[in-house]
């Protein structure tokens, strides 16, 4: 279940690396909710097994910014990822839901940030 703690600090990641980006903004309320990662890492996953190819490697090339910077410190490359995918599956499956909604809650965030 540790992975439901995890998957979390991947996404807040992308926010944190942002700073690299010119268009970030110091004002949290302009903050930029980029969670294509997301879907593009469920995609993935759903093709694990199908195929001889790695679908991580996909998602990481087509990775934002904030995917991109986390990779040399988490994920190291796609074969590391589907190696621990695969290991791992169950617990990717039992947080499923908590990042399919993900991206449905930008707004409920950003009124947290209101002042």
């Amino acid at each position: 279940m540790k992975i439901r703690a995890l998957l979390p600090s991947i996404l807040f990641s992308s926010l944190l690396f942002g700073q690299g980006n010119p268009d970030f903004s110091s004002d949290p309320l302009e903050a930029k909710f980029i969670t294509d990662d997301v879907q593009h890492f469920w995609n993935a996953f759903e093709k694990v097994g199908s195929d001889s190819v790695n679908p991580f490697k996909a998602y990481i090339d087509q990775g934002t910014l904030g995917l991109k910077g986390f990779i040399p410190y988490r994920i190291i490359n796609a074969d590391s990822l589907l190696i621990m995918v695969k290991s791992r599956k169950a617990d990717y499956l039992a947080s499923k839901m908590y990042f399919i909604i993900w991206p449905r809650r930008k707004n409920v965030f950003k009124q947290v940030m209101r002042p």
